[in-house]
This record gives C-alpha cells, structure tokens and sequence, in this order.
C-alpha cells in the first residue's frame, strides 16, 4: 500500500512538472509577445495623439471659417439694405423727373397755339425699378 501510495504522488509529481513545463513553455511564448505589442501600443499612442491634433487642428479651421462666415453674413445684410436704400432712392429720382417731365410738356402744350396742339403728341415714359443682377 505504501508503494502504491508513493506511485500515486510520484504520478501526480511528474504530471505537475510536465504542466508546468508546458505553462511555463506557454508563458514564454506569450512573454516572447509582450516586446511587439508594446511596440504596436506605442505606435498606436502615436496615431492616437495625431488624431486628436488633427481633430484640435480642424476644429481650430472650423472656428475661422466660422468666423468668416458670420462675417461675410453680416456684410451681405448691410449690402443689401444698402441695396435697397438706394433701389428706393433711385424710384423717388424717376418718380420725380416724371412728375417733372409730365408739368413741362404740360407747360409746354399750354404755349402751343391750338392748331399744332393737335400734332404733338405726349408719351409718358416708365424707367421701371431698378433690378440686382
């Protein structure tokens, strides 16, 4: 029984050895690893912070443009009710040298002697409003 008691725990000595022989084999092939991938977080840490570089970069371009494009809002209002100040100013110029064309021709068949009055004809002229192109 002692004999085969020591056969017993010689068995289960050799077969821990052998597992641990083929862990320690195992952990050697892993640990042999550990060199490439630190290698391939390193390069990833790097493409990372070029990322986020790239991203601080084009966030700082987007403010600009931004910028600009409030800008360019801002100018295009002012153009146009500079537009249209000077769309009305420009109407208030026609409608005036109308009004004054109308009373000179008035005036001017008032001094006609009635005989030519009837040749003359008066024709109203309409410039029209100015348009934007």
């Amino acid at each position: 029984m002692v004999d085969e008691r020591r056969t017993v725990l010689y068995n289960k000595v050799v077969t821990s050895y052998h597992k641990a022989k083929i862990e320690r084999g195992t952990l050697a092939l892993e640990a042999a690893k550990v060199p490439q991938l630190e290698r391939d977080l390193r390069v990833a840490r790097a493409q990372c912070a070029e990322s986020e570089e790239a991203g601080r970069a084009a966030a700082a371009k987007l403010k600009v443009a931004d910028g600009e494009l409030t800008r360019l809002r801002a100018l295009e209002k002012n153009h146009l009710a500079e537009l249209t100040s000077l769309r009305t100013a420009e109407k208030e110029k026609v409608e005036d040298l109308s009004r004054r064309l109308a009373e000179v021709e008035k005036q001017r068949l008032a001094e006609v002697p009635l005989g030519e009055a009837d040749s003359i004809s008066v024709e109203r002229v309409d410039f029209g409003s100015p348009t934007l192109l």
